[in-house]
């Protein structure tokens, strides 16, 4: 997640939606004082920054349903991490510094959710030797939409949808709003995956979980299979 005071705008980061890819082109944009909160990053162009403050694990801990492990919320305590990668929008506007935040212009990128399960089901098993088959990755996996990051009350609560299908063009679109030249991204954590169309990794009982699974993001942004 990047919140930009400088250009006044709030990236929500998805996943396998080359978010970690958009989020190292935006910190290029950002200003000393701007919240970029730390990712799959490490080298020396991506520069982490104001994302510590005092954590209330409370919150996180007895949210139903709980949204992160409790492993992890207590990790983000002990070291501060106040803002972190992947946070909804509801627990960012819930802390009381980014009320004033609330009318920055809000955006995330989406993927067609079938061609998503695909990504990500290589990405997950990118280090073994051998994966299940799909089916039993589609039929067993679960926490797979982003749709509760980007949305408040079951809406969608950013101003721009962009497309992983065409990114160039989307970020295009964000660098009108904000009037400024965002670089184009170089493509992170791109090479785990084998086979490149999505379609031919389903079967029709396949399609119809994914289809259930996804099934608000694919109302509210008119995804289809093909």
């Amino acid at each position: 997640m990047i919140i930009s005071h400088k250009h006044k705008f709030i990236f929500v980061k998805t996943r396998k939606t080359a978010g970690t890819s958009v989020q190292e082109a935006l910190e290029r944009i950002c200003g000393p004082g701007d919240i970029v909160t730390r990712t799959g990053i490490w080298n020396n162009t991506y520069h982490p920054r104001n994302f510590r403050g005092r954590v209330n694990p409370l919150p996180y801990l007895f949210h139903k349903p709980r949204r992160h492990r409790a492993g992890r919320i207590l990790k983000r305590t002990l070291t501060g991490e106040r803002i972190f990668d992947h946070m909804y929008l509801y627990e960012l506007f819930a802390l009381p510094e980014a009320q004033t935040w609330c009318g920055y212009y809000k955006f995330c990128i989406e993927r067609n959710p079938w061609d998503k399960m695909v990504s990500r089901y290589f990405w997950k098993y990118r280090d073994r030797h051998s994966r299940p088959d799909f089916e039993s990755f589609i039929a067993n996996y679960r926490d797979v939409s982003d749709f509760d990051l980007y949305s408040l009350d079951g809406n969608v609560a950013v101003d721009f949808v962009g497309r992983y299908e065409d990114l160039s063009g989307s970020l295009a679109k964000i660098a009108a709003v904000i009037n400024c030249e965002i670089p184009l991204p170089g493509f992170r954590n791109a090479n785990t995956r084998k086979e490149r169309d999505y379609r031919t990794m389903y079967t029709p009982k396949l399609r119809e979980i994914v289809a259930r699974t996804f099934a608000r993001e694919i109302a509210a942004l008119d995804y289809s299979f093909d």
